[in-house]
């Protein structure tokens, strides 16, 4: 369970305390409890009685305004993550356009109307949003259309705050409002897969308000949540190492092929748990809503077999996914979507999980040097393929003189795996100075795992142990 406290206060004293907003804002607490299942514990705090957070008489409020008066109200200090404190700001008209019913004005970036770049402004990023009233009023002029439009508008803008987008095709609370009469009834609620991409409040920083920038995920989404066959048995599951990574870094798939019956199910399956194959598929949705298709460097051209799955020997496979035959596949900054699938012939498709990735800008996350590298294509095939023979032999060296200079930050150990990799695939004829460097990269990597996923630090382990018998 995530329990976070909604302050809520009033801009100014221009327009009235709406009757919802009067004594216990029950609907606040019930909407998001019943729109995570269960998961976020939202407890109302209101200081609608107290002093006006702007100014009395200030009919219109700047989004400056609104990041003061929501400062006011939580008192989160700026970068602090996580938070368990957000608001929520009344007041009467948004500046920049008077007829804007709500908005969730803490983004963690410059946009039109808030052009405020200051990280005492940005640092923690959705943590606020505000209902306009009077932009409501006067469209609802109906006592009951208004007090239903305000309910909405209020719900809606705290959607954004925890990175919803709208949703349109259906009725849900993330749909826009429209212009000739309030939503009926059936809008008052959170789609299924709305409510799953709540539910991982828990753990996922792109959920958790103050955890990313505000780059809202399109209304219908499962976030690293399982998408099981019941009537197969098998279940396909993706994951990373981190939700947040730079653009150029190293990323690797986690891939899990079980079974969810008893143990003594078994499943034999095709071989191909691989994109260079065709029965296995990786979908990305990329950040403008384009939805593309995978397409591995690697192609195979094998003959059929049949791999046996059980409950305690499932099939796993980490996968490099940040270069395709169309370039690096996380070029721009951004909310990215991933799905897998699987073909087992004559039964079908299988699905995996839906999982939420964010890329990140290099500049802000990468050292100067690690970013060059990490660009250069050469850099980035030998780490793809983890092999001397896919590069030049001075790349490897390239690389092993930079992590002398730089050894810590990101893309550090992603580095360091495909080196180790790359070693040891002939490690009875490895040089001395070879052995030491090796040993040297594995000890940092078992030290500290950061950057690498289960199954790539699985690899380690091993490796390690057929380094150490070789010795």
């Amino acid at each position: 369970m995530v329990a976070l406290e909604c302050h809520i206060g009033m801009a100014s004293r221009t327009i009235e305390i709406p009757a919802g907003f009067k004594g216990t804002t029950t609907f606040l607490k019930r909407h998001f409890s019943t729109g995570s299942n269960g998961i976020i514990k939202l407890t109302p705090i209101s200081h609608v009685d107290e002093p006006a957070l702007v100014g009395d008489e200030v009919s219109e409020v700047d989004a400056l305004d609104l990041h003061r008066a929501a400062a006011s109200l939580t008192g989160n200090i700026p970068g602090q993550r996580p938070i368990s404190r957000i608001a929520l700001v009344l007041a009467d008209r948004y500046r920049f356009n008077r007829h804007v019913f709500g908005i969730m004005f803490d983004r963690g970036k410059p946009t039109e109307d808030d052009p405020n770049k200051s990280r005492l402004i940005t640092g923690t990023p959705r943590e606020a949003c505000a209902v306009f009233l009077g932009a409501i009023q006067k469209l609802r002029p109906n006592q009951a259309d208004y007090d239903r439009e305000v309910e909405f508008t209020a719900i809606h803008e705290l959607g954004h705050v925890f990175n919803l987008g709208h949703y349109d095709d259906t009725a849900n609370f993330m749909a826009r409002s429209r212009v000739a009469q309030p939503h009926d009834d059936s809008y008052f609620t959170f789609l299924e897969d709305q409510r799953n991409w709540l539910a991982d409040c828990t753990a996922n920083p792109l959920v958790h308000p103050g955890g990313s920038i505000f780059d809202p995920v399109s209304g219908l989404n499962e976030a690293q949540r399982e998408n099981l066959s019941q009537g197969q048995q098998l279940s396909l599951r993706i994951g990373t190492a981190a939700s947040e990574f730079p653009c150029s870094s190293p990323v690797e798939l986690d891939v899990s092929l079980f079974v969810t019956g008893s143990e003594s199910t078994r499943h034999f399956v095709p071989d191909r748990l691989d994109p260079g194959y065709e029965e296995f598929r990786i979908w990305i949705t990329h950040p403008n809503g384009e939805r593309r298709l995978f397409r591995s460097p690697r192609q195979y051209c094998a003959l059929p077999s049949r791999v046996q799955v059980t409950r305690k020997h499932p099939r796993c496979r980490d996968i490099s996914i940040f270069d395709s035959v169309t370039g690096r596949t996380f070029a721009k900054p951004g909310t990215y979507e991933l799905q897998a699938e699987f073909s087992l012939g004559a039964r079908g498709w299988l699905r995996s999980n839906r999982l939420i990735v964010r890329a990140l800008d290099d500049h802000l996350c990468l050292e100067p040097g690690r970013m060059k590298l990490l660009r250069d294509h050469r850099v980035r095939g030998f780490l793809y393929h983890r092999s001397m023979k896919a590069a030049d032999p001075m790349i490897a060296r390239k690389l092993a003189n930079h992590l002398e200079k730089v050894p810590a930050g990101n893309g550090a150990n992603e580095i360091r795996y495909a080196l180790v990799r790359a070693a040891t695939t002939d490690i009875k004829n490895m040089t001395k100075s070879a052995r030491r460097f090796v040993s040297e990269q594995i000890n940092r990597i078992e030290d500290n795992e950061k950057g690498l996923g289960k199954r790539q630090i699985f690899h380690i382990n091993e490796l390690s142990h057929r380094y150490a018998e070789a010795l």
